[in-house]
C-alpha cells in the first residue's frame, strides 16, 4: 500500500486535501495537472488524479439538475459508480477518499433534508428516508442512520436494499448478530437489489472479492453466491426457527427454483435456500429428529455444487 506521503509532494497533498474539504473540484483538477509530470511515479497522485477528475465531472453533471431531490440521487448515484471504479485504488488515496466522501454525502444529505422538509408527504418518502439514511450511514452518524433505516423498514419489512443498509449499519455500530440476520434476509428477499457499492461491512467487500478475484465468478452472478458462501463459510451463522408464514414462502420457493432448468442465479437461489431451511429444521423444538430430511437437503446441495456441500460439512 501505498500512503500519500512524500517528502517533496506533502505541501501538495495539503493542498489538494483543502479543495477537496471544500469541493472546489475545477480547483483541485487544475492543480493536480500541473503537478502531474513532476509526480508521475506515484500511484497515490495518480489516483489521486483521476478521483478528481472523476468528481469534478460528476459535480458538473449534477449541477444539471435543478431540484434538490434528483441532484441528492445523481450524487448518490455518482458515489456508487465512483466506488466500483476506484474501491481497488481507495487505499492509495485513503484520506482523499475520506474527504470526498465527507463532502459528498454532506451536499446530498443537505439537498434531502430540505427536500424532506418542503414536501413531507412526497411520493418519494420512503426512498427519500432510505437516501437520508445512508447519507448519515457514510457520515460516521450511525445512530441517526439506524433510526432513521428503521423507519424505513416498517413501512417495508421486504425491501431488500433496505435490509441491507440496515444489516451495514448494524455491523459499522459493531451489533454483529443483528448485522448477519439483516444481511441473510436482505440476500433472501431480492440479492439483486442490493447494491454491493453501498456496503461498508468488510466481511461482504472481502467475501465480494475473494469469490471474483478466486472463485472466479461473474459480476453479475456475485450477489446471488454471497449468501451461499457466507453460509458456507459460517459467516451467516445466526440460525433461527422460521415462522409459519416464512417457512411457508420458503418451501414455496425452494418448489418453483426446483421446477426450473438448473443453471444461472437459479443454481445459487436453490442452495441458499437449502441451508436456510437446514438452519430452521437444526433450530426448532426436538430437532434431533429432523436429521434424515436435513441429510436429503445437503445432497441436494452435493448434487448442484459439491464444493460448497464440503465447506458446509466442515
Amino acid at each position: 500500500m501505498e500512503v500519500e506521503k512524500n517528502s517533496s509532494l506533502d505541501s501538495n497533498w495539503e493542498k489538494i486535501y483543502g479543495y477537496l474539504k471544500d469541493g472546489d473540484w475545477s480547483a483541485a483538477e487544475a492543480f493536480c495537472d500541473s503537478q502531474m509530470r513532476r509526480s508521475y511515479h506515484s500511484n497515490a497522485f495518480l489516483t489521486a488524479v483521476k478521483c478528481v477528475r472523476f468528481w469534478n465531472n460528476a459535480y458538473n453533471e449534477a449541477k444539471k439538475t435543478a431540484d434538490k431531490y434528483q441532484h441528492a440521487q445523481k450524487l448518490i448515484d455518482f458515489w456508487s459508480s465512483f466506488a466500483g471504479h476506484f474501491s481497488a485504488r481507495f487505499n492509495d488515496f485513503g484520506r482523499g477518499v475520506a474527504l470526498i466522501r465527507r463532502k459528498v454525502f454532506s451536499d446530498a444529505l443537505l439537498d434531502l433534508l430540505q427536500t424532506r422538509h418542503e414536501t413531507p408527504a412526497s411520493e418519494t418518502e420512503e426512498n427519500l428516508l432510505l437516501q437520508i439514511g445512508r447519507c448519515y450511514k457514510f457520515l460516521g452518524d450511525f445512530t441517526k442512520a439506524l433510526d432513521i433505516l428503521k423507519k424505513v423498514y416498517a413501512l417495508d419489512k421486504h425491501n431488500a436494499e433496505v435490509s441491507a443498509e440496515l444489516a451495514d449499519c448494524f455491523s459499522l455500530q459493531g451489533d454483529n448478530m443483528k448485522a448477519k440476520i439483516f444481511f441473510s434476509e436482505a440476500f433472501y428477499q431480492d440479492p439483486q437489489k442490493i447494491n454491493l457499492n453501498f456496503i461498508e461491512t468488510i466481511y461482504i467487500k472481502r467475501l465480494a472479492d475473494l469469490l471474483t478475484n478466486e472463485y472466479n465468478i461473474k459480476k453479475e452472478e456475485l450477489r446471488d453466491w454471497i449468501p451461499v458462501y457466507a453460509t458456507a463459510f459460517k459467516i451467516f451463522n445466526i440460525r433461527r426457527e422460521l415462522l409459519s408464514n416464512e417457512l411457508r414462502d420458503l418451501k414455496q420457493r425452494i418448489q418453483l427454483l426446483e421446477d426450473e432448468a438448473p443453471e444461472g442465479n437459479v443454481i445459487p437461489r436453490l442452495i441458499y435456500a437449502y441451508c436456510r431451511l437446514i438452519f430452521h429444521l437444526q433450530s426448532v423444538h426436538g430437532s434431533e429428529g429432523n436429521h434424515y430430511e436435513i441429510g436429503l437437503l445437503l445432497n441436494k446441495i452435493k448434487a448442484l455444487d459439491s464444493s460448497v456441500y464440503n465447506e458446509l460439512i466442515k
